[in-house]
């Protein structure tokens, strides 16, 4: 980061304590994560806006990032080509942005054995379709906050909603559109595929 001059940071992680952690380690820098409250929130992304904190890990949208780092491997393509996209938005101010992914064969070994062991049942479906309020809703946008997403992971007994997220997107049923000018997650529902008509109407005949 000092070599290369950068004023603006983002460093995505997927772990609350290990973002609180890293963030320890570079004096100076700030972290977003769904634990921490709105006031707090908005005091960080004010001094991140104004140059006072060089380094953040959040999710959220400012025209002028020149940097952003992966600090563990993204859950998918297509959300790592949406946090790229966060660099050099406007480039009138922000010509170029530098990007960096950090792995290891270890990483991408557990990660394959994570998603290999996922399964998903009924409910987990149904209640996925609720979460992210996509039922009957063919063509249209749905506007759905990170915190949702990353608050049910499947732990407690909560609905696995990355999950969810990735095997309707993997199956062509909706389409992540990412966040606009500071607005929750853009899901858009595609047009029905037969799999996903035959879902809705197994999920209608329990009502």
């Amino acid at each position: 980061m000092n070599r290369l001059r950068l004023k603006k940071v983002l460093v995505y992680l997927y772990s609350k304590d290990k973002c609180e952690e890293l963030s320890g380690m570079y004096s100076g820098s700030g972290y977003f994560h769904a634990g921490l409250s709105y006031d707090r929130k908005k005091e960080i992304l004010e001094q991140f806006k104004a140059g006072q904190i060089p380094v953040n890990i959040p999710d959220i949208n400012i025209p002028d990032i020149d940097g952003v780092i992966h600090y563990q491997i993204p859950e998918s393509i297509e959300e790592f080509y949406q946090h790229v996209g966060r660099g050099a938005r406007d480039r009138k101010i922000c010509p170029t942005a530098q990007c960096l992914f950090l792995w290891s064969e270890t990483n991408f070994d557990r990660k394959g054995r994570w998603i290999r062991s996922d399964t998903l049942n009924e409910k987990d479906l149904s209640k996925g379709l609720e979460h992210l309020s996509l039922m009957n809703k063919a063509g249209k946008k749905t506007y759905v906050k990170w915190e949702v997403i990353y608050n049910n992971d499947g732990s407690f007994g909560s609905v696995p909603l990355p999950l969810v997220k990735r095997m309707f997107e993997k199956y062509f049923i909706c389409e992540t559109v990412g966040d606009v000018h500071g607005t929750p997650l853009t899901i858009t529902l595609k047009k029905p595929t037969p799999l996903w008509s035959d879902m809705i109407e197994k999920l209608n005949s329990r009502d």
